[in-house]
């Protein structure tokens, strides 16, 4: 079946419409799954609690403009975009800036950049696609999915097991990255912690030599090396490289034309330049694009307003063919907690809940508002939006560093949570303070870096995955 997004240009009074293919589905649903999404069994799917009322408005189109050109002057961001998507339709979308300075190529919406972690809610949603059609469990134990000679990292004495959801929950007590990552050499146009390209030999040889950090299930802690590792064991669930399963199970599908991990001539002709602070913390070093291996599940994925468009629009609209909405409305179903510091809160220090690649905050009001940031060597993301009013931002920019760090993790999300307090807050109905007061909704809670020791011990959350 069709779907129409429309592209609404507010600045310059033009409309295009833009055709999204049909759904092809590669996967064959199996006859009879032991595990599998249930649309109704342990969760309470309520399509009329959606909240219709939102108009888009030429003031708000100034107030997004506003925002963006004080952030931009502020912290010298050679470019944003910025778009804004209601239902089936990107109401509002404009870049600011250059996507190169050098050549003084101005950015457009098509415009391409690295989304960094952005990259693992899309894995996710792979991730839920496949399990939707029985070929994976996500309380499987992870050994089952490799190779017989590769052995998964246990904690101590622990009989615990990672799992499927571990990995997608940040649970599993991997660390941050692999022990075995490879930084790409020192040098003035080169941030020392650009990793190099990472292989499924690195990965093998990093497992059995991993030291887990908790006992999988007992606590969250944000992991790359998680991530990655699932799109990889998603690879080998589907017999297909995990490039060509994003593009044939989810971009292809939603017209995401232009998305793409592999940095070949086309690509890197859209491709925004990387920018990293020099020393007087200007903007002004352009430096070369990251390069996945084999591994990128956790942050590979290069594209742009126009697609992501796509992808938000997804989340509020029934597409049985590709994914049914009851699976993505479970892939927001609160898993974890975080309530002490750390990369899962944001800058107003507000409790975030893990669900499935996604962050929600106080999923009981309104149905919440789900999001994810990104940063990838030079290139910042940041996307969210509030399902039940069907509303979402998406917000991208080509600047990287050290200076921006010390107030917030991205430019692309300083801007994204002022504008998202601004329009997904009220379109919901919030304030901060109605958002501080609403509890934790999970079984165990973050404590703060030192201190191990947390709540309930299987720390499982809500079970999204039933016994058909």
């Amino acid at each position: 079946m069709d779907r129409i997004i429309q592209r609404i240009a507010l600045t310059a009074n033009v409309t295009t419409t833009t055709l999204i293919a049909p759904v092809v589905i590669f996967l064959t649903p199996a006859c009879s799954s032991k595990f599998a999404f249930h649309p109704h069994s342990d969760i309470d799917f309520d399509p009329d609690t959606r909240i219709p009322s939102f108009r888009f408005t030429s003031q708000d189109a100034a107030r997004i403009d506003a925002l963006t050109e004080s952030i931009q002057n502020h912290s010298d961001v050679p470019s944003f975009a910025v778009g804004v998507v209601h239902q089936n339709q990107l109401v509002y979308a404009k870049a600011h800036g250059f996507r190169s300075l050098s050549a003084t190529q101005p950015a457009t919406t098509k415009t391409l950049y690295h989304i960094g972690s952005v990259s693992k809610p899309i894995t996710a949603t792979i991730l839920a696609i496949l399990v939707e059609h029985g070929r994976i469990a996500l309380d499987d134990p992870i050994q089952k999915y490799l190779p017989p000679n590769v052995k998964a990292p246990t904690y101590q004495n622990s009989v615990a097991e990672i799992t499927v959801r571990h990995l997608v929950t940040h649970s599993s007590g991997l660390p941050r990255d692999p022990p075995n990552r490879r930084n790409v050499p020192h040098g003035i146009r080169l941030n020392p912690g650009q990793a190099e390209p990472y292989s499924v030999d690195e990965l093998y040889q990093a497992l059995p030599k991993t030291r887990l950090r908790f006992e999988p299930g007992t606590t969250c802690e944000y992991s790359n090396y998680g991530f990655g590792l699932l799109g990889h064991i998603l690879e080998r669930v589907a017999n297909q490289p995990f490039e060509a399963l994003m593009k044939q199970s989810l971009f292809k599908p939603l017209g995401m034309n232009h998305s793409t991990v592999t940095l070949d001539k086309s690509t890197l002709h859209r491709l925004a330049t990387h920018y990293w602070h020099d020393d007087q913390g200007r903007p002004r070093i352009d430096r070369p694009p990251t390069r996945f291996g084999d591994i990128f599940g956790h942050g590979g994925v290069v594209s742009s307003v126009d697609d992501l468009a796509r992808f938000v629009s997804l989340q509020f609209k029934s597409n049985p063919s590709l994914i049914r909405l009851e699976t993505l409305h479970n892939m927001r179903t609160p898993q974890t907690t975080t309530t002490g510091s750390g990369l899962l809160l944001e800058r107003d220090g507000l409790p975030m809940n893990m669900a499935l690649g996604w962050r929600v905050q106080s999923p009981e009001a309104n149905g919440g508002i789900v999001n994810h940031s990104g940063e990838m060597d030079g290139h910042s993301a940041y996307l969210a939006f509030a399902p039940n009013a069907e509303l979402g931002i998406i917000v991208l920019a080509n600047l990287g560093g050290t200076r921006f760090r010390q107030a917030n993790p991205t430019v692309a999300m300083q801007l994204g949570v002022q504008l998202k307090e601004q329009f997904l807050y009220p379109a919901v109905g919030w304030t901060i303070r109605d958002i501080a007061e609403c509890p934790p909704q999970t079984k165990y809670a973050r404590k703060p870096p030192r201190r191990r020791t947390h709540g309930a011990a299987d720390g499982r959350g809500a079970n999204i995955v039933t016994n058909r």
